[in-house]
């Protein structure tokens, strides 16, 4: 079977109440940073039902496999099927809330039409 795996090795650590904000507004301005204009900031009871935990990944493994089967030189002579089926995953066109009247903006677009195998 073909594979990617990427294991982080570490103890997560819950983030402070002081620090969520701050910590959320950095993450999401990894994603975009145009996000943070546009919608508005979590409130107290939205924050208090977030619980926000962090791990280093300073110790991390990662493996793959690609390429055909490698079956046993005895199983070589038997009527059977193999080879590799090959999968992708699919990003589909946005589809809008029914009640927004917003256009999308840039960082939601940039998936219309796009089909991303892996």
């Amino acid at each position: 079977m073909n594979y990617r795996s990427v294991v982080i090795y570490g103890q997560f650590e819950r983030v402070s109440e002081d620090a969520k904000p701050l910590a959320l507004q950095r993450f999401m301005r990894r994603i975009d940073g145009d996000r943070e204009r546009e919608a508005r900031a979590p409130d107290q009871n939205e924050l208090a039902a977030t619980t926000l935990l962090r791990v280093s990944t300073a110790e991390a493994a990662a493996k793959s496999r690609t390429g055909g089967p490698k079956d046993d030189e005895t199983d070589l002579t038997l009527p059977v099927w193999a080879g590799v089926l090959p999968m992708a995953i699919q990003h589909f066109d946005p589809i809008r809330a029914a009640d927004c009247t917003v256009e999308p903006p840039g960082y939601v677009r940039r998936w219309e039409g796009v089909i991303q195998k892996t």
